[in-house]
């Protein structure tokens, strides 16, 4: 081979690995483009990200064959959709998902075993820096909620979740997977009280009919918009009074106030339907509803509750209250 020849085929070669380099960056998972396209700063690396998830994916296969609707399998499969979305195995076993396909095992070089995935979860939450940045927080809400999936009584886990949720932070997997990391990046908490939020954000609160103000952990700046829709039923109390929606009871007059000592208890007067959803910000209170919108007058604590004319002690049931913070 002359030189000409070895110098041309030199150049090929570079040009098909630089090709080959450029789709493995690409493919290192959805992650890595986002990541940088949004200015994410993530408390490990990629690259191990993307083998935890890959390894969630053939953990998800070998769950799914034994059992296609195994509620473990399929918050896998959500997992490794917030990494690397475009993996072909991901790809073909959403695919037999969906389409009623048999499920078989994924062949891996490494064996996956459920105790083998928490034990490389475990590790990664060690190797995490001890920092307050919402995306470390919801890194570690994930990776602990799936520990307690396949090991329920981890004691780490447990206590964990536990302090996280005290903090206000919703512990649910299914609400923590649904949420991406490019949002999570981007919310801000209160320095002088971590617990609270000052950013935009959209979070889901359950809301007690037996207590008369929910702390929804969100700090509102006057002038913000906050939307709000409301799931479930809740009642004011027993014997005649029915379940209803956030919407209350319309239509429906409450009894005379049975008691005296009920009211410093009561929201306000006659304002609202009885058992009606209300939000409450510094001393103003905003009827909301089954859904509704408004603009903070003030800047302070968001708080909700049912509107009760008499007595909270004996409410019963619950609402599951999904915020949006929003300038517009």
């Amino acid at each position: 081979m002359n030189f000409k020849s070895k110098k041309k085929l030199f150049f090929i070669a570079a040009f098909v690995a630089c090709i080959l380099l450029s789709t493995s960056s690409n493919n290192v998972m959805g992650l890595t483009t986002v990541a940088e396209k949004n200015n994410v700063q993530l408390p490990i690396s990629e690259l191990r990200l993307k083998s935890l998830a890959y390894r969630a994916i053939v953990l998800a296969s070998n769950v799914l064959a034994n059992d296609r609707k195994d509620k473990r399998g399929l918050l896998l499969i959500d997992f490794a959709k917030s990494f690397i979305p475009k993996d072909k195995d991901l790809l073909l076993l959403r695919g037999r998902i969906k389409f009623n396909l048999p499920i078989k095992p994924i062949k891996s070089k490494r064996t996956v075993t459920e105790e083998s995935f928490v034990e490389n979860l475990r590790t990664t939450i060690k190797d995490m820096p001890r920092d307050t940045r919402t995306i470390t927080r919801h890194l570690k809400l994930m990776f602990y909620g799936f520990i307690r999936l396949f090991k329920p009584e981890d004691e780490d886990a447990i206590i964990a979740l536990v302090a996280y949720e005290d903090m206000g932070y919703n512990v649910d997997l299914s609400t923590i997977l649904t949420e991406s990391l490019v949002s999570k990046s981007k919310i801000v908490y209160d320095p002088k009280d971590p617990r609270y939020v000052i950013s935009n954000i959209r979070k889901t609160v359950p809301v007690a009919a037996s207590e008369p103000w929910t702390d929804s952990r969100i700090k509102v700046k006057k002038g913000k918009i906050i939307r709000v829709n409301s799931s479930g039923l809740w009642s004011m109390g027993d014997g005649p009074y029915p379940s209803c929606d956030g919407d209350g009871f319309i239509d429906w007059l409450p009894p005379t106030k049975s008691s005296k000592t009920n009211k410093n208890i009561n929201k306000v007067d006659k304002q609202f339907n009885p058992g009606q959803l209300v939000a409450r910000i510094g001393k103003k209170v905003y009827s909301i509803g089954a859904s509704g919108t408004f603009r903070a007058e003030d800047s302070g604590i968001l708080e909700f509750g049912p509107y009760e004319w008499d007595n909270y002690n004996n409410n019963t049931g619950r609402l599951l209250v999904t915020i949006e913070v929003s300038d517009r």
